[in-house]
């Protein structure tokens, strides 16, 4: 109720339109309270409380189903609470790990920490100081005293809501926010890989570099559909593919660089992104901040500290894992390469690439493969350069989440590719989700197969597959029946989707003011036939006094699912991470 007595609150006190481009993502709200409406708006608002308690407690009177008991949730907690197991996410979302929380210490070190050329370890006071130095160097080049034309007044004022608190009594200086806290490192088990290996990432959610981070990967992505072998998914992909044709002299080769943000040297990235600026000098927006988002990165990737446990950490080289930015950077930074060097080659008539996924059709020639394959491995200073693995050349491989071959008559055919780890876990029906929830995923898949598969046969065979899965988690037959008749139907409507990157086409603005309602889902909530009753007797009463909604919202949050009460990636300050062990 507090946040929509805020919403309505705001919208009584009439600020005037701004004029300026509104990007959502770089909005933080205000940590200001507007003050109380006018009595009678005020009185619509407790009645719909009030209304809406009466429901709610009405509807707890019913007894209460649980899909998870009690004893059930209290062990889920202790397991998290004691720490002797460690239960995560795995990579590539191939389900659950659980380990020992001495074996995932001893491999976070030994596959990632331990390697002195991108990780240092240092003390806690360090990491303070490294931590203020960052805000310190924000604040003045994005709040203080900003370049002219670098940072609009409403990016200035996200950094300002991010990072900044109260001023000092003595110096008046901005103050870190008190709730921001240090990155931390966790490891997520690649079980695909044989042996099983772990990749790293460093969390920067609520750190100070999170907005800074945020800030570059908008202004990267600004300006990355320059890169002609930039794929954004695999929509693109089959996209861009598609029409391919005369290709019976033709193979096909992929290929995967070999830790690629631990391994990109940051001095050799940062200047090859400057040339590649220069490269598309002609081509960038106007006011392009360019010399601000080169010194961006450069205090992004050099001043990446961050906790593990007990233990503080620099990462000294390598891609900041898990910062906005990566993505971009990881793209940019090897592009500029693609396009001097290796889109150049006579033998390659088509080459894209996902981030560290590289799709090559070529001419089928040894010569030509080795050629481009030595290439590719040449980019950075010796000793620091990337190393790609590529497969043999051939007719039909899997790339992404699609098995793409060439024809016997030289054109391309796709279909959908699942790896062999996948566990298909779907959510059980006694899953608390909105009824809806089980349609969007069957219409989703179903367009999704429909589309990524050239042959009926293939559609027919994965839907028939999705089916079964699907009852396989408990699923009826009689319930999904009618779903997938409904969703087969409205897929004859259905058209591929065509992302393209780059800028957008100029819209109007939607001037539409909504009124949203968060409540949390419950099986056993009210209708939602009698909340939006009251909803609309609050929005009625809004309008009769001036306070005018155009669209009222019910927005339902999750209930806690078992991975909140037992998985965990941070590791709290008091968590002996002590390497071997004490």
């Amino acid at each position: 109720m507090e946040r929509l007595r805020r919403s309505i609150r705001i919208q009584c006190c009439n600020f005037p339109d701004s004029d300026n481009d509104y990007n959502p993502k770089l909005y933080k709200k205000s940590d200001w309270e507007p003050k109380e409406a006018p009595d009678e708006i005020e009185d619509a608002m407790d009645a719909f409380e009030r209304n809406t308690n009466t429901d709610y407690h009405e509807s707890r009177k019913a007894a209460l189903i649980y899909n998870v008991n009690g004893n059930n949730i209290e062990m889920l907690r202790t397991v998290k609470r004691e720490r002797r197991l460690f239960v995560t996410a795995t990579d590539k979302g191939l389900g659950t790990a659980v380990m020992e929380f001495e074996l995932y210490n001893r491999r976070a070190f030994e596959d990632h920490l331990d390697n002195p050329n991108n990780y240092k370890e240092i003390q806690v006071d360090n990491a303070r100081i490294i931590n203020e130095t960052n805000y310190r160097w924000i604040c003045e080049r994005f709040i203080d005293a900003p370049s002219p034309g670098d940072v609009s007044d409403d990016e200035r004022t996200f950094f300002l809501r991010s990072l900044c608190g109260d001023r000092d009594v003595v110096d008046r200086a901005m103050e870190l926010k008190a709730d921001l806290q240090l990155p931390y490192f966790y490891i997520l088990p690649k079980v695909h890989k044989t042996p099983w290996a772990t990749r790293p990432v460093v969390s920067g959610v609520s750190s100070v570099l999170e907005p800074l981070s945020k800030w570059v990967d908008i202004q990267l992505q600004r300006v990355v559909h320059l890169c002609p072998a930039y794929l954004k998914d695999s929509w693109q992909f089959l996209n861009d593919v598609k029409d391919l044709s005369n290709l019976t002299d033709y193979c096909i080769v992929t290929s995967d660089a070999k830790a690629m943000y631990s391994n990109i040297n940051t001095d050799h990235a940062i200047r090859t992104i400057k040339d590649w600026f220069d490269l598309h000098r002609a081509d960038l927006p106007d006011n392009f901040p360019e010399q601000l988002i080169l010194d961006s990165l450069d205090r992004l990737m050099k001043f990446n500290v961050f906790t593990f446990g007990s233990r503080f950490f620099l990462q000294i080289n390598g891609t900041a894992m898990g910062t906005n930015a990566a993505c971009m950077y990881a793209t940019i930074y090897y592009s500029y390469h693609e396009e001097t060097v290796i889109m150049k080659h006579p033998s390659i008539l088509f080459y894209r690439r996902l981030i560290d996924d590289a799709f090559i059709v070529m001419k089928n020639n040894q010569t030509a493969f080795n050629e481009i394959q030595a290439q590719m491995d040449d980019f950075g200073p010796v000793g620091k350069r990337l190393e790609w693995e590529a497969t043999n050349p051939t007719n039909s491989i899997p790339f992404l989440d699609l098995q793409v071959s060439i024809t016997a008559t030289g054109t391309i055919a796709t279909s959908t590719y699942q790896k062999a780890r996948n566990n298909y876990l779907y959510r059980p029906p006694s899953s608390a989700q909105p009824p809806h929830i089980l349609y969007s995923l069957i219409y989703g898949t179903l367009h999704r197969y429909f589309w990524q598969n050239t042959k009926i046969q293939d559609y027919e065979d994965f839907v028939t597959k999705f089916f079964n899965r699907l009852t396989d988690r408990a699923h009826r037959q009689r319930d999904l029946e009618p779903l997938f008749r409904r969703a087969a139907k409205e897929l004859k409507n259905s058209s591929m989707p065509n992302p393209r990157p780059g800028p957008k086409p100029e819209q109007s603005q939607d001037t539409e003011k909504m009124l949203f309602i968060h409540l949390p889902y419950h099986p056993q909530q009210p209708s939602r036939t009698s909340l939006r009753d009251h909803g609309k007797t609050l929005l009625a009463s809004l309008t009769e006094h001036s306070c005018k909604f155009d669209r009222l919202v019910l927005a339902f949050s999750r209930a806690a699912n078992i991975g909140d009460l037992c998985k965990r990636n941070r590791l709290e300050a008091t968590v002996d991470t002590s390497y071997p062990p004490k």
